[in-house]
């Protein structure tokens, strides 16, 4: 097999591992990963979460004490009200069926279930070096507020599109 990159990039190889488990569901949004690490850890940072959650879910299935922050800008109140607003708008005009509002409310009742969960903290922030507004931040200021242990064993899930 051809070498692409040069042996200084080497540190972005993978371990290999014996034991993966799987954590959320079988499309994007769930992942294969080193079940000793899920063991080992009890805070997931998750950037970036859109409306499926499934990952971070599992994570809190794993042990009582396991938390979740997210940081995610995409996703909150507002955008599920303008969804529904508009499916409303489309329903008027023959466009979309009752069914899809039914389908939006429980999605919105779903998310608003898990981010108000106890060990569950819900940023709707945006993850940048260049912080221009108040919607942005950056990660020492993320370490910083939040007020972690740093012997804490912490999982980050980075699932960015669009950037």
């Amino acid at each position: 097999m051809k070498k692409i990159l040069s042996s200084e990039y080497n540190f972005l190889l993978p371990y290999p591992q014996q034991i993966l488990t799987r954590m959320g569901i079988n499309k994007d949004g769930g992942y294969i990963v080193y079940k000793k690490l899920i063991d080992n850890s009890n805070i997931l940072m998750s950037f970036g979460m859109g409306d499926e959650y499934s990952f971070e879910k599992d994570f809190l299935k794993k042990n009582e004490k396991n938390k979740v922050f997210i940081f995610d800008y995409s996703i909150n109140y507002k955008i599920y009200i303008k969804n529904i607003f508009k499916v409303i708008r489309r329903i008027l005009k023959f466009k979309r069926k009752y069914k899809d509002l039914k389908a939006l409310f429980k999605t919105f009742h779903d998310f608003r279930k898990f981010i108000n969960k106890d060990r569950v903290e819900f940023f709707s922030k945006r993850i940048t070096n260049n912080i221009k507004t108040e919607q942005d931040i950056n990660l020492r200021k993320i370490f910083e507020e939040l007020k972690i242990d740093k012997k804490e064993e912490i999982i980050l899930k980075i699932d960015i599109e669009g950037v």
